[in-house]
């Protein structure tokens, strides 16, 4: 890769930092990859004891009372709350995907 393509990306990875700021990357010739931990970046979530009629219109509603861990007990948060609240590494430790429980993530692209 180009010094000029390495610093176009290195400015590209520090905005997208701004809204993640755990985005793990990982740039080579061997393989590359982004990862950031989906509770933090998706625009809306929603955990519920039922399903949720999935269609091509539906709109998942921000509901984390159920999300426990420090949460647990704790007024549920709107997106900007959640995000900001799971954009710290140790808060995400005393969270698990519990299997009783209908998880939904809802991701817009411009």
């Amino acid at each position: 890769m180009s010094r000029a393509a390495q610093l176009v990306l290195r400015g590209a990875l520090k905005a997208v930092r701004l809204v993640a700021p755990l985005l793990r990357v990982r740039l080579s010739e061997r393989g590359s990859y982004l990862l950031s931990p989906l509770v933090q970046t998706a625009q809306a979530m929603s955990i519920s004891t039922a399903p949720l009629q999935l269609t091509p219109a539906v709109i998942v509603p921000e509901n984390t009372a159920l999300a426990g861990g420090a949460l647990g007990g704790a007024p549920p948060l709107n997106a900007a709350e959640r995000r900001r609240h799971f954009s710290v590494a140790g808060h995400l430790a005393g969270h698990t995907f519990d299997p009783a429980l209908y998880y939904r993530y809802m991701h817009m692209q411009v």
